[in-house]
């Protein structure tokens, strides 16, 4: 089961906001930081520098993180479709922390935004990584969702509102911050095809 392009790219990239406030440390030029607060900054002639290498790099990538992450969130509050399911049975799918936490690795090895061939190496890498993500399907196992109390499920459901003669069980993924549990029955809401549980019934 996938997200379309590019509620997956947020939520991609959302996962890797932690990534970006490190690569904006490591991008840190101590030569040009000062105590001091600089009072000319919002004046045309400003004496003050940003006390970064690469400061309309580094600075981009972090807000563009942010702001995928607050998106991604915001579209976990805004799924829709309201229905409740019963749990026939549910499987916890934990999160693959290898292919996450490999960009951290490449980034305390090699990269720096000041050499364009090893920052477009890497932007190659990280998109590569993300159409691999996106194709397993599982682009919504997020550990920052996680650290927020989401998980992943797998479940095998019935809807309730279908008549019992007419009921089939279906299987799907369930993202919830509480726990899901054979046998009860859930208010769900669809986020592309993933199922949304915000609170027990």
């Amino acid at each position: 089961m996938q997200f379309k392009f590019l509620p997956a790219l947020l939520v991609f990239m959302g996962s890797y906001f932690p990534l970006s406030i490190i690569l904006l440390v490591q991008d840190f030029d101590s030569t040009l930081f000062t105590w001091k607060i600089c009072w000319s900054f919002f004046f045309s002639r400003s004496e003050c520098s940003i006390p970064l290498l690469t400061p309309l790099i580094s600075i981009p990538v972090l807000l563009a993180c942010l702001l995928s992450f607050c998106l991604a969130l915001f579209l976990i509050g805004k799924s829709e479709n309201e229905r409740e399911i019963k749990i026939l049975d549910s499987k916890h799918i934990p999160v693959d922390l290898m292919n996450y936490v490999l960009p951290y690795v490449v980034s305390f090895i090699s990269i720096d935004y000041q050499d364009t061939k090893k920052l477009i190496a890497y932007l190659l890498f990280f998109f590569w990584l993300f159409f691999i993500t996106y194709k397993s399907g599982r682009i919504i196992l997020n550990p920052m969702l996680t650290i927020l109390g989401w998980r992943l499920y797998e479940v095998s459901y019935e809807e309730s509102s279908t008549p019992r003669n007419m009921r089939e069980q279906k299987k799907g993924l369930v993202l919830s911050n509480i726990t899901i549990t054979s046998g009860e029955f859930f208010e769900s809401q669809s986020l592309q095809e993933v199922m949304v549980v915000k609170g027990a019934k």
